[in-house]
């Protein structure tokens, strides 16, 4: 209630007519309370916690701390640094605690619903939202999770149905998806409609991203390997040299794993695809950028949806006439031309830059300005040999000097204690240890290596795989 008036600077009766002060959902970030304005409309109130940016931000600086020490022992393999991980999560985090950015994703929602059956969108109500408050329309209706397919299986599909089509628009159609479409954001309206939820977590496509999603999909509809792992060659990064013609088969492997009985599209499940997909990835070592593992997440979560309400339901064939549309309309004549005008000024302007960049090098050689940087990884190699022989140098002449100091404190001082030339001995261990450790350096630099990311993860999918097998 105070942090309602201080966002206001005003009571909080001059604004709601009723305002339920126990929440009806809350959750580590937020919480929602149900009121009415004086208009008479019905309202949801999300109110962020007090003071959460502050937590959030000092909790993120412990994760960069782990995340450096965790790079510090472990060999990453080709995966995601630990440091780019914890800056994923912070960028995706704050983008949550936005809520002026969130109040503007649930206006383009509203806007891009405007049409389509099925699915309603909370309209906002902008004068009254602020840096920490969001309200907008109450919709009425019970979670997804109490819909019983063996009572109402009409009921179960038309739902599946609306979550599919509404996942697969959002996706292909408007670039704008909600990334976190699980039964408990989706609520199951009087009239049969479902009603999208807490707009915190979506994702964004540019056109091309959302043209190599559709390709993928197609891929998996045509059973062509090759689209396939060019799609995924496209998308990812490697720091090693990626055998294409390998990468292939394998994908030909896991697509040919997933037909039943002569090939039925309706038998293979996009999930276990997916999931088998994200493995041969993990294997290569390859980075997958976070947009396209975000749609991922995505679409595993609304066919586990799906497949709850309706596990018979194909949902390749249920895209194939949205995919036929959405490549109709993407490959229009209007659309073709553009991309061709594009496509003209593009390399006019790439001539025109490599012709600027021409005249640059000349005068840089004119003038005796041109430098070429040369990365050559043996130079990399012998540098590291010169410092660690350098660093080897000065341990040797520190114990060198050691020893000779406690043969001097040997004949000229009298440090003993009962007649044990305690300094002395403690000069010589300390040299010895410094010798020792040097040489224990050189034998073990090449051999002890940090323990591999890629080797841990693999033993402990192995070990999840046994554990269900056994049960």
């Amino acid at each position: 209630k105070k942090q309602l008036s201080k966002a206001y600077d005003k009571p909080l009766d001059e604004i709601f007519a009723e305002f339920e002060m126990t929440p009806i959902a809350s959750a580590s970030i937020s919480q929602v309370h149900k009121a009415r304005l004086k208009n008479g409309d019905l309202v949801a109130v999300k109110i962020q916690r007090p003071e959460l940016l502050n937590e959030v931000r000092a909790d993120i600086d412990i994760l960069y701390y782990l995340a450096r020490l965790l790079e510090a022992i472990v060999e990453a393999s080709g995966f995601t640094a630990p440091r780019s991980l914890v800056k994923e999560f912070e960028d995706s985090l704050l983008k949550e605690l936005d809520f002026r950015r969130e109040v503007a994703t649930i206006k383009r929602f509203y806007e891009n619903a405007i049409g389509r059956e099925g699915v309603v969108i909370p309209q906002v109500y902008d004068d009254l939202c602020r840096d920490d408050v969001i309200v907008m329309e109450f919709i009425e209706g019970y979670s997804l999770r109490e819909v019983d397919p063996q009572k109402d299986p009409e009921l179960a599909h038309k739902l599946a149905a609306i979550a599919v089509d509404t996942t697969l628009a959002q996706v292909f159609a408007d670039g704008l998806y909600h990334a976190d479409p699980h039964p408990g954001n989706l609520l199951v309206m009087k009239d049969g409609r479902i009603g999208l939820l807490d707009f915190g977590a979506v994702g964004e496509l540019t056109p091309p991203m959302r043209d190599t999603c559709l390709a993928f999909l197609m891929s998996i509809v045509l059973q062509d390997a090759e689209a396939m792992t060019r799609l995924i060659y496209r998308i990812t990064t490697s720091n090693k040299r990626l055998e294409v013609r390998t990468l292939q088969n394998e994908c030909a492997v896991i697509l040919h794993r997933h037909l039943i009985h002569g090939g039925k599209l309706g038998e293979i499940s996009v999930t276990h695809v997916l999931q088998d997909v994200s493995d041969l990835i993990t294997a290569h070592q390859l980075k997958v950028p976070p947009e396209y593992a975000l749609v991922i997440k995505a679409g595993l979560t609304i066919e586990g949806v799906m497949m709850a309400l309706d596990p018979k339901m194909d949902i390749i064939e249920r895209a194939r006439p949205y995919l036929q549309q959405v490549m109709t309309e993407r490959f229009s004549p209007k659309d073709l031309s553009t991309a061709l005008a594009k496509n003209f000024f593009d390399s006019t302007g790439i001539v025109q830059d490599a012709y600027t960049s021409l005249a640059q090098v000349l005068m840089d050689v004119e003038h005796g300005q041109l430098h070429i940087n040369i990365s050559n990884p043996e130079v990399t190699k012998l540098r590291r040999s010169v410092d660690t022989l350098g660093l080897l140098i000065s341990i040797c002449l520190i114990s060198a000097a050691f020893i000779v100091g406690a043969f001097i404190n040997l004949q000229q001082y009298d440090l003993s204690v009962y007649g044990i030339p305690v300094i002395s001995i403690i000069a010589v261990l300390v040299a010895a240890v410094l010798c020792g450790g040097s040489i224990m350096f050189l034998l073990l630099r090449d051999r002890v290596k940090k323990p591999s990311l890629a080797a841990i993860i693999k033993r402990f999918q192995k070990g999840s795989k046994k554990r269900e097998l056994k049960k």
